[in-house]
Formats: structure tokens, sequence, C-alpha cells
């Protein structure tokens, strides 16, 4: 489609957006009891978040499309009208507050998602461009992209705790690492085009070390939010378990082989990624499930949208039998 071209949909609905959803399924989680009804709020959160995403995506090639035409990466929002491509930006940008509307009492929400529109705005248009900006451009990606959001489904759903903290760093820190992998991936195209990014101005070689440092942090807190989960469900351990041992006997034999300077410097295979896009949601997807049967529906949409990550467990145990590969 058309639309999920110019909104550049396949680079984020199967990552940011399901470890949005994860956050909102932890927040019913919480709920002693829950109902049809408790999807309301996530089904608008969901929204206002591809519109979001939409707006982050597009603006960012708006103020981009001669730098990308320079590196022969024409986008194809640069191909329409220069009016138009305005007229679209305004409309998802007022759209974004319409979805908020059931919120507009909350002050909390409603400053977050000024916030998150403005970082999206900064991070792509002069005067601030902060992705030329070097590590301030880093940061504030990873914050209109991941820590900003997520903070939003803990002031929707009013709950302020420890886990709120958790839940933003950890955020934080998986957008830094792909914002990282991102500009290590980009880096010859950056080179091309003079985009001045943090890998272009203090070397792939730098950047690749903090890279590196940022996912032991990540690690560290990923623990914290298994922590949290397991006392609500000790169960979940159980599964953590059957993960890990899938991971040690199917996909480590292949990671390894490509090393950790690889994994992190290209989208190919993401360290993690299946474990934080669909092990983690589905996990909890079917507690909400055991807790109302209804919410199984939920666990089908998830099985349904994440049929890629099953094919990529398929293609990795492959890997791992063919000899020389």
């Amino acid at each position: 489609m058309i639309i999920a071209e110019v909104i550049r949909w396949k680079e984020w609905y199967h990552s940011k957006l399901a470890l949005f959803v994860f956050a909102n399924y932890y927040l019913l989680f919480l709920s002693a009891e829950i109902t049809f009804r408790d999807l309301f709020p996530v089904i608008l959160l969901i929204c206002w978040f591809i519109l979001l995403m939409a707006f982050g995506y597009m603006i960012n090639d708006y103020a981009d499309q001669f730098s990308d035409r320079a590196a022969g990466k024409e986008k194809l929002l640069s191909k329409l009208k220069k009016n138009h491509q305005i007229l679209i930006l305004l409309l998802i940008f007022c759209s974004t507050f319409l979805f908020l509307l059931p919120f507009y009492k909350d002050p909390i929400v409603i400053a977050l998602s000024i916030c998150n529109l403005a970082l999206a705005i900064m991070y792509s248009a002069p005067p601030f461009r902060l992705k030329e900006r070097g590590i301030w451009g880093i940061i504030g990606a990873s914050m209109a992209q991941w820590m900003v959001p997520v903070v939003m489904v803990f002031a929707v759903f009013g709950h302020y705790d420890v886990d709120t903290f958790i839940f933003a760093v950890f955020y934080l820190l998986i957008g830094l690492r792909f914002m990282f992998t991102h500009q290590l991936h980009d880096y010859p195209n950056d080179i091309q085009s003079g985009t001045l990014t943090f890998a272009v101005e203090y070397t792939p070689e730098k950047t690749y070390r903090l890279a590196r440092f940022l996912f032991s942090a990540e690690l560290l807190f990923l623990l914290a939010l298994i922590a949290l989960i397991a006392v609500l469900n000790p169960f979940f351990i159980a599964l953590m378990i059957v993960y890990l041992l899938f991971f040690m006997t199917c996909l480590y034999p292949v990671l390894r082989k490509k090393g950790l300077p690889q994994l992190l410097s290209s989208f190919d295979t993401i360290p993690l990624a299946d474990l934080y896009f669909f092990w983690l949601p589905f996990c909890l997807s079917l507690f909400l499930g055991l807790k109302n049967p209804v919410f199984f529906i939920v666990t089908l949409v998830e099985l349904v949208w994440k049929m890629g990550y099953l094919r990529y467990y398929k293609d990795m145990i492959w890997l791992k039998r063919t000899p020389g590969v």
C-alpha cells in the first residue's frame, strides 16, 4: 500500500509498535480483573502511537529529501507536491490529539504528547536538526520513539511506581542502542550525503564501543523487568527459561558466528529483537487470556501479527543444521 510506504510502516510496526503494545499488556496485567472494555484506552493509545510514528518518519523524510536524493535513496513522500506534503503532515499532527481527547483533563498526558511531537520535529527539522548534533540527536530520537511513548502509557493508566522508572530507562536504552545501530548501518550513505551524524563525527569504532556499553546496561534493566513480571506470575520464570534454552541451542550458535560487532551494526539480526518484540508481548497476552478467556483473541492477534518471527526461528534452526553456513 502507498500509505504504508509513505509512513514507512514496515520499518517500525514489528519493533517499536510491538514493544509499545507490550507496555499496555503489562498495565492491563496489573489489574486484578480485566474486561474487554479495558481495551478501549489501549486501542486509543495504539492509534495515537501509529500516528506519532507516521508523523516522525514523515517529517524526517520531508526534512531529508534533498540529502536523500543526493545519496540515491529518495523516499516516496518527496515525490508528492510540496503543498501536499505539508498538508499531510499537518493532518497527522492534529490527528494525534484526537485520540487523546478522553484524557484531555490530564495535564501530564497532554504535556507528554506535545513533548513527543516537539522531539520528532526537532530531530529532523531546522533550525534544531538534532540528528546532526551528535549525541543529542541519538538521545532525542530515543526519547521520541521509545521512552516518552512508554511513559505516556503509564500516564494514561495513572500508574506511577518503580516499574514506571524501570520501563522508561529500559526503553530508553533500547532506543539508544537501535539509534547507534541505525547510524552504523547508514554510515556509508551519511558520508556520501554529507549528513553529520554521531557515527560520522566520532567514527564507527567509538560508536560501536558506546553501543556495546549501553547493551550491557540494557541487559541489567531487562533482568529487572523480568523480575517485575515474575513477581506477579512466577510461571513467567519458566517461560523465560524455555526461551533461554531455545536461544542457547538454536539461536546462539548462529549469532556467535557473526560476532557482536556485526550484530550491533546491522539490522539483519538484532540481538534480543525476537525476545522484545515477540516473546515478551506473546507471554503477557497469554497471561491476559488466562485472566479472562476473551483476551485469548489478543493472543491470537499476537501470533498472526508476529508470524515473521516464527519464520525467523525456522530460518535460524535451518542455518544451525546446515554445515558451512
